[in-house]
């Protein structure tokens, strides 16, 4: 079985990587990429769902996530976490069961025994500025859409 040409390509890429940077930093440079790619992909998630962000954030009574490293840091700091040795997930679960949730808002217009989906949805309006009196759901749904993007 030959070597065709792609393969020698393949092979002269790792030859002068491993010249260039070294055995050494071959897994740290492979990390980076890895880490690059997690935060572009979570970044894509991010902008092409923006309402179930907003709805998840309220549902929960967290605050949306926060975009960067620093912010995450300084909310942990402010509660009294320890963040050194830990990572952004564990420190982000920390933030998430230490944060005060405020008290389930009530909507008076809504109608008695609406899902909490409903509830979420509604929410998510008044938190934007939006008025829900007399609109549907759908309606709602629009308008939070508009808002958002």
């Amino acid at each position: 079985m030959a070597i065709g040409g792609v393969e020698w390509v393949v092979v002269g890429i790792i030859a002068v990587v491993m010249l260039i940077w070294g055995p050494e930093k071959i897994p740290q440079l492979a990390r980076m990429i890895g880490r690059a790619r997690r935060e572009f992909e979570e970044a894509q998630k991010e902008l092409n769902n923006p309402v179930d962000q907003l709805l998840q954030s309220v549902g929960t009574g967290a605050e949306p996530p926060s975009t960067t490293d620093d912010e995450l840091l300084d909310k942990a700091h402010r509660l009294g976490i320890v963040t050194k040795g830990r990572t952004r997930e564990e420190v982000s679960a920390e933030v998430a069961k230490t944060s005060p949730t405020p008290p389930p808002s009530v909507n008076p217009s809504a109608a008695a025994g609406q899902s909490s989906d409903d509830e979420k949805l509604f929410a998510a309006a008044r938190q934007l500025g939006i008025s829900i009196d007399g609109k549907t759901k759908d309606q709602v749904k629009e308008e939070i859409v508009r808002a958002v993007t």
